[in-house]
């Protein structure tokens, strides 16, 4: 069975199930979804299993996990760290594919399961955004490389027998401030030279949308989610397609302001033309 883990709290349980959605919609393989939840409520898990299709869902309760965290703070949520703890659930399968939440399939998702990890921990797309700076900053061989952490392709039984999770948290904790981005920064110290690159179309965020034709997985790494009204990607449409299919179809933007009506509408078209004319003389 093909099994993928997410993380979620209430806040994100909506885009979680736009995402399971979009995943059995468009698969042509049956799944078994691992959900680390954060008290969640009945109606909102109810929900999440109507997303799934008839696939087997699993809940792993991670409510309890922030007395374990050195740095829950800010946009930092506690469901960012859950899969640091990955190895204190039963995990029957030898691979998981772990994605975040705000990341929209553009089709079948099957083909990322024939992946070969050979000797590697995970499999990770290079990040597109600071690399050279998180090397440096963090001592990392630049050989290694610096890897997005919103996707990832697990080897279970590699991932346990070196402790990743936990001497992840231990480098949190020892680091603190350092660590700008956390668990994404730890986990690249704990697995450097330890992770194979994915191709770039299966986490495709920020600047890959440039060289990228025909992502699999559009990863919203931004401020701009493809919830956001002010989101203008193009791969929103496939979030908005399936976001109608699911019982959360009645959600709103949560930016859907007077003023952002105007700046989309009329600001931003209007900034355009004048752009387009001053090139064309």
């Amino acid at each position: 069975m093909n099994a993928i883990m997410f993380a979620t709290d209430e806040n994100y349980a909506p885009h979680l199930g736009v995402l399971l959605k979009e995943i059995t919609s468009q698969s042509s393989c049956f799944f078994k979804f691992y959900i680390m939840a954060d008290s969640l409520c009945a109606g909102t898990v109810t929900n999440l299993k109507d997303c799934a299709k008839g696939n087997n869902v699993v809940f792993l309760d991670v409510s309890e996990i922030s007395e374990f965290l050195p740095n829950v703070d800010g946009y930092i949520s506690r469901t960012t760290y859950a899969r640091l703890f990955l190895d204190q659930f039963d995990i029957t399968e030898q691979y998981i594919l772990y994605l975040d939440c705000d990341i929209v399939v553009t089709n079948d998702i099957c083909l990322i399961f024939e992946t070969r990890l050979d000797d590697y921990v995970i499999g990770a797309v290079v990040s597109a955004d600071g690399v050279n700076e998180r090397i440096h900053e963090l001592g990392i061989d630049p050989e290694s490389s610096y890897f997005n952490a919103g996707v990832l392709y697990i080897d279970v039984d590699k991932w346990k027998d070196l402790n990743v999770g936990q001497n992840a948290i231990a480098l949190l904790t020892k680091r603190g401030k350092k660590m700008l981005w956390k668990d994404q920064d730890a986990l690249n110290l704990v697995l450097e030279r330890r992770w194979k690159p994915l191709p770039l179309e299966w986490n495709c965020h920020s600047h890959h949308y440039r060289s990228v034709l025909h992502p699999l997985l559009c990863h919203f790494t931004g401020p701009l989610k493809p919830w956001h009204y002010m989101c203008n990607n193009s791969y929103v449409d496939i979030y908005k397609k399936y976001k109608k299919d699911t019982p959360f179809a009645a959600m709103l933007y949560p930016d859907f302001t007077i003023m952002n009506i105007i700046k989309k509408n009329i600001v931003q078209p209007l900034r355009r033309i004048l752009k387009c004319n001053h090139t064309l003389y």
